[in-house]
């Protein structure tokens, strides 16, 4: 019998700071779904990225997390990515006459890399999700429990 093993998730997804943050606090009030949602990405052989943008969030207060996560890949910020985060800016409410340069936020080079890169941002983050649709970003919102997502009861 013919059988063809189906993916589960994305193929490509980068990590975005607050899943990070909740993967690894286990006082974070999404720590088990991100544990959960990191379990299931590796047994389906998921493509996980790490942004170097996020690398530099987490610094000051977690120190250099990557190499806790040697079974990630690093996504170094690029002139294309930064080409593609005004992109970002001018389809989004913002108006950089009105807001000045310095409200393009770290969000906005984070989802311009993993658009540039084909890439689903694994968050709980309620701007991602809801910026997602007007900048033709996937996302994977762990605030939704990882057996809703894949649509399966976990008993």
């Amino acid at each position: 019998m013919n059988t063809v093993n189906k993916k589960l998730f994305p193929e490509k997804v980068l990590l975005d700071t607050n899943f990070i943050i909740s993967l690894l606090n286990s006082n974070e009030v999404h720590h088990e779904n991100a544990k959960n949602y990191f379990e299931e990405m590796l047994d389906d052989g998921v493509d996980i990225y790490i942004s170097s943008v996020v690398l530099s969030e987490l610094f000051k207060d977690c120190g250099n997390v990557f190499n806790l996560f040697k079974c990630c890949k690093l996504l170094n910020f690029s002139d294309v990515d930064a080409k593609k985060v005004w992109d970002i800016f001018d389809i989004s409410v913002c108006n950089v006459s009105t807001v000045g340069k310095n409200c393009v936020k770290d969000d906005f080079k984070i989802a311009a890399q993993a658009i540039n890169r084909g890439c689903h941002v694994a968050t709980a983050d309620s701007d991602f999700v809801s910026m997602s649709s007007r900048i033709n970003l996937s996302v994977l919102d762990i605030k939704i429990p990882v057996s809703d997502y894949l649509g399966r009861l976990d008993i």
